[in-house]
């Protein structure tokens, strides 16, 4: 979440502030969801749950090269 934010703040891109955004709010209302009821009781919820954190930080990562910057993280 922290990376996402970061580069969502960061990024000059509209579109690419957008579907960084659309990560963060998929990653919240997860972890919303999570708070009143167990969210993980499937292994095909748990994968998609894994893959949307994947390439939402491969997604963050793209646009700091994009942006000129290096990440270190």
């Amino acid at each position: 979440m922290k990376k996402l934010c970061g580069a969502a703040k960061r990024t000059s891109d509209k579109s690419m502030r957008y579907i960084l955004l659309g990560f963060i709010s998929s990653v919240a209302g997860f972890m919303v969801q999570s708070l009143t009821d167990y969210t993980f009781y499937n292994y095909r919820v748990m994968i998609f749950f894994w893959i949307i954190v994947f390439l939402g930080i491969k997604a963050a990562q793209f646009s700091e090269e994009s942006d000129g910057g290096i990440s270190n993280d």
